[in-house]
């Protein structure tokens, strides 16, 4: 055998008995969630102790297809969501794979599959974690800026439930937003949740699919055979949640008194300071514009600024909006779901951009914010006339 063969099997014996690892997403919540035996969603027997997955910490409940709806934006928050959980939470990302080892009654609602989107199954499904685990919701487009146990843990240690609102919404009268919230294991408010949205998931639509809208929830055709499950927007959440809060509230006896704590826009301390359904975190942030300047905008072509004279943290908009506080809230709701062009975001351009999201993202990784650009409004923008008023650095129109 020549030296050049023996050189050569040498070689190839080493690359194949060298291990390379396999690259394993840090999004993956454990190898557990891909046993074998509870893979298939059908599976009646997955149940598997929350010990398991949290090691006794308190659960961070985020729904999230992270097998089949990965996009760099949600990589990211998640990321985000991980830096903020502290000694005392675990971060459990729940879908087909490990909803049944989570929910052991989850198996008695066949229903279930047939929720025709990601919203509705997570509006029963975080129902059903908080009332038999408590712990913490957050929609995985939930952009924290403090940690959890300032924002929840703290106060689940004298409250049953925690929650936030926005616009209007005041908790005290059983209104509150439902994207992110906290609940002690077993907490009433849940268990009557959970239990109603299991029994809507039985009913008879009043009216053929194509008629549709004019349903509420319901998995079974006016004849009683099986189809499409039909949910109307908040009709396995937030619907059913506001009516049992207020049932709660308003029945309570002194000696089981329900306690609340809400984050609220009032105070300034909500997940969605403005009106706009998350449009301004794709607005660019800039510098205040010059006094008695005139600026001509509308709506994702104004920029944003953090105006002079105010308080630190507060946004001024070139079409008008203002959040005070903005950039000291707890954390944000970004809408993904309505503002769905950011998941093709790349991470590096999300992190360095011009948007006032960007901003946040730098906050919530601790990163240095750079000077910001001049205040500028590109001239294809589609006009509305506003003024700059010198004493105010607000705009009107």
């Amino acid at each position: 055998m020549t030296r050049s063969i023996v050189l050569t099997l040498l070689i190839i014996n080493c690359i194949t008995s060298l291990k390379i690892p396999n690259k394993k997403s840090e999004f993956d919540i454990t190898d557990a969630t891909y046993d074998d035996e509870c893979g298939d969603r059908h599976n009646h027997k997955c149940y598997k102790n929350l010990e398991f997955y949290t090691g006794g910490k308190i659960p961070v409940w985020v729904y999230y297809n992270f097998t089949t709806n990965k996009n760099e934006f949600l990589h990211l928050n998640i990321e985000v969501m991980r830096s903020y959980m502290g000694d005392k939470f675990a971060l459990v990302l729940v879908n087909a794979t490990n909803e049944r080892q989570l929910i052991p009654d989850l198996s008695d609602v066949p229903e279930f599959l047939r929720i025709p989107d990601h919203g509705a199954r997570s509006d029963f499904l975080r129902a059903a974690l908080l009332a038999h685990h408590g712990g913490v919701y957050l929609d995985a487009d939930v952009l924290l800026q403090q940690s959890l146990d300032v924002t929840f843990g703290q106060r689940l240690t004298t409250n049953d439930f925690v929650a936030y609102t926005s616009g209007s919404q005041e908790c005290d009268k059983h209104d509150f937003s439902s994207n992110a919230m906290a609940a002690r294991k077993g907490t009433k408010l849940f268990v009557e949740w959970w239990k109603e949205a299991k029994r809507q998931m039985t009913q008879k639509c009043e009216f053929d699919e194509e008629d549709d809208p004019k349903n509420g929830v319901c998995c079974y055709d006016p004849d009683g055979m099986p189809r499409r499950c039909h949910v109307n927007w908040g009709g396995l959440g937030e619907i059913i949640g506001h009516e049992k809060l207020r049932i709660i509230q308003e029945d309570q006896k002194e000696e089981e008194y329900f306690k609340v704590s809400c984050l609220n826009e009032k105070d300034n301390l909500g997940l969605a300071p403005e009106s706009a359904g998350g449009k301004i975190y794709w607005y660019h942030l800039t510098a205040p514009p010059l006094s008695g300047n005139w600026t001509k905008c509308v709506a994702e072509s104004c920029p944003c600024w953090e105006p002079h004279g105010e308080p630190a943290g507060d946004l001024q908009c070139a079409d008008g909006h203002f959040a005070t506080n903005f950039f000291g809230r707890p954390g944000h709701h970004m809408f993904l779901s309505i503002n769905s062009g950011a998941e093709f975001i790349q991470r590096e351009e999300m992190i360095i951009g011009k948007w006032v999201a960007s901003r946040l993202f730098r906050k919530a990784l601790g990163l240095i914010e750079p000077s910001p650009q001049p205040f500028k409004i590109d001239a294809n923008y589609h006009p509305s006339l506003m003024r700059v008023f010198p004493e105010t650095q607000r705009l009107l129109v």
